[in-house]
């Protein structure tokens, strides 16, 4: 094995070069997909479907907060 590497240095490191940067770019790529999933992830609504959100103007004007409720 060692007089391998003597005999071929040039190959040797050619190969251990494309397979680092073959492990560079999987991890590259695996990272991306991982921070479209998470935002994605954060983005994502959370109503279910054919929910209703309504405002509950009534309980906000009992509230007495100033700014809150209607202006007068």
């Amino acid at each position: 094995m060692k007089a391998f590497f003597r005999r071929y240095p040039e190959i040797t490191l050619a190969v251990f070069a494309i397979v680092f940067l073959a492990i560079i770019v999987a991890y590259f790529i695996w990272g991306i997909g991982d921070v479209v999933a998470g935002v994605n992830r954060a983005v994502q609504a959370n109503v279910p479907v054919g929910a209703n959100t309504s405002f509950n103007l009534e309980g906000a004007e009992a509230l007495h907060l100033p700014g809150l409720a209607k202006p007068q």
